[in-house]
């Protein structure tokens, strides 16, 4: 055997004992280059989306397709900066500095928020009138654990309360225990997971309240409500969650018709309901910019997860699905999520009041 076969073969060998049966310092280099790689991809996938997330208009084309990759990629971002995290704490205990720097920026851009969270406080209350309490639950039209989340809500006593995935179930527990102090009601009980209702304390101002949003005519409803001389508009939503290509194209429709409807409001807004988005969203921002507050953000604290929430889920870091938005004079005082017994999602509550004319 040749001088250079015989490295060829040694080096084959080193190969195959660093894959197969690798020393104890191989394997400490095999770990950190695995947490690199974690810190590297998840990094990567974030300042993809963050530079270009796609284009919201069109309902065609590779731009829907991007649209739909940055959607999902932004749905982990809690969960891919938590990773790097976790990576960058194990590199500092491991004196890998450069390790460490490099899961900072994400780590950061996810945990500066929540910590932010915490110093949250509600608005000049004497600049306000007083406020009312809304709840918005996502039943889970499969959910036949009424007494849980029935008993929460009495025990709110809330003065208008939303609800999604509202089935011929829920519509016999819920008119059974809540008609008489909640005279005002409109609903479409459906045996899928779209069915949608209101129950309010006050009385409902317009006749039309069902309105059309996308193509696939998922129930949603605008109300118009008065509180202490105040007119006010509150939206029941429901989108289509992005779990396949048809329903991302219907959520980008429902998305388009609800900004329509909301550059013609002329009174306070409310926004209620399961958006099947995240905060970190292109949706969400494009609330943000039309100039539409996020009730979590705005006087929430920690991460306010809300799917799911079903089972062993209900201790793991989740999402926010569920959203609260106001526009105008409206202003959140309190913001909350509840524990909502045998949904997939926690329901959320919040105290809202009107700026003093």
């Amino acid at each position: 055997m040749s001088e250079t076969e015989a490295a060829d073969e040694n080096k084959s060998s080193s190969w195959r004992a660093w894959l197969f049966n690798p020393t104890r310092e191989q394997r400490i280099e095999i770990f950190f280059f695995q947490l690199w790689l974690v810190v590297g991809l998840s990094s990567l996938t974030w300042i993809t989306f963050e530079i270009y997330d796609g284009s919201m208009d069109g309902d065609e084309g590779l731009g829907v397709w991007f649209f739909w990759l940055a959607l999902m990629g932004r749905f982990l971002t809690f969960h891919l900066g938590l990773a790097t995290c976790i990576c960058g704490v194990i590199a500092a205990f491991a004196k890998r500095w450069k390790l460490v720097a490099a899961s900072l920026p994400l780590s950061l851009r996810v945990l500066i928020p929540v910590l932010l969270s915490f110093g949250n406080s509600p608005p000049n209350p004497e600049s306000l009138g007083t406020p009312l309490t809304i709840s918005s639950t996502n039943l889970l039209m499969i959910n036949k654990t009424t007494e849980g989340i029935v008993k929460e809500l009495t025990e709110l006593n809330p003065d208008v309360m939303v609800f999604q995935e509202y089935s011929p179930l829920w519509h016999s527990t819920l008119h059974k225990a809540f008609s008489e102090n909640y005279p005002h009601r409109v609903h479409v009980a459906r045996r899928d997971s779209f069915g949608a209702a209101i129950y309010s304390k006050k009385r409902f101002l317009n006749k039309k309240k069902r309105i059309r949003v996308g193509a696939m005519e998922v129930p949603t409803f605008r109300v118009r409500l008065m509180h202490e001389g105040k007119a006010f508009v509150l939206y029941n939503i429901h989108t289509l969650p992005p779990r396949k290509m048809e329903y991302v194209v219907e959520q980008r429709r429902q998305f388009r018709d609800l900004k329509n409807l909301f550059a013609e409001e002329k009174d306070p807004v409310l926004l209620c309901g399961d958006f099947n988005w995240t905060e970190h969203s292109q949706f969400h921002r494009g609330l943000l910019d039309m100039g539409f507050r996020e009730g979590h953000d705005t006087v929430g604290s920690g991460r306010g997860g809300t799917w799911p929430v079903l089972k062993v889920t209900r201790y793991l870091p989740g999402i926010r699905l569920d959203h609260m938005y106001a526009f105008g004079d409206a202003r959140f005082v309190e913001h909350w999520s509840g524990y909502g017994e045998g949904s997939d999602h926690r329901p959320i509550f919040a105290r809202v009041a009107f700026k003093k004319p």
